[in-house]
């Protein structure tokens, strides 16, 4: 049986180039997956608000007293919001760091999802409140026409459903949030 001299060095240097490999095949696999998957499942979209929209069915009086309700929480909402992206810039950070925390990235994440949960409560609320003072008839026209859902949304409705794979679904509010429809409330 013969004997195959290999340098440590040389056994080091393939024992790393397979290692280098199988990573990246892991990362592709994923990567594409992710990618994949945000195509068909877009993230937060269903559930936006257009409060433009919504307020366009309503006369001046009414227009002037939901503007009120949500003026009066814009504030709130305006901190809450600036609160909720400066967490997500730290999370983004510690994702992307050289070494890992899991600790540190599990607190901040808490922290993230607290003030999403937040301003979820107070657009909630302020929601419940232009619908209290709005008769049947105009809170339906109010509402569908502020939750109507996007072009981009229907045509991902449609591929899933060619695609036999039914709308996701969660208890409550569904897969959807509707921290995406406060995207108007700017910072000024």
């Amino acid at each position: 049986m013969a004997r195959v001299n290999m340098s440590k060095s040389k056994i080091l240097f393939i024992a790393l180039s397979i290692s280098i490999a199988v990573n990246l095949g892991i990362a592709g696999f994923i990567g594409s997956q992710w990618y994949r998957l945000s195509e068909i499942f877009p993230q937060q979209e269903g559930l936006t608000f257009d409060r433009q929209a919504a307020m366009a069915t309503v006369g001046e009086a009414q227009r002037n007293q939901i503007h009120q309700i949500w003026m009066s929480y814009h504030p709130q909402l305006r901190q809450g919001l600036r609160n909720f992206r400066e967490a997500k810039r730290k999370l983004a950070i510690l994702l992307s760091a050289e070494t890992v925390d899991s600790a540190a990235i599990k607190a901040a994440y808490a922290e993230m999802s607290t003030y999403r949960n937040d301003v979820e409560d107070k657009l909630y609320t302020v929601l419940l409140k232009t619908a209290e003072t709005l008769p049947a008839k105009k809170r339906q026209e109010f509402f569908s026409n502020g939750f109507k859902k996007s072009r981009h949304h229907m045509q991902n409705m449609n591929m899933r459903q060619n695609m036999n794979m039914g709308t996701p679904s969660m208890p409550g509010m569904g897969n959807r949030s509707p921290m995406n429809g406060m995207n108007n409330i700017d910072d000024n």
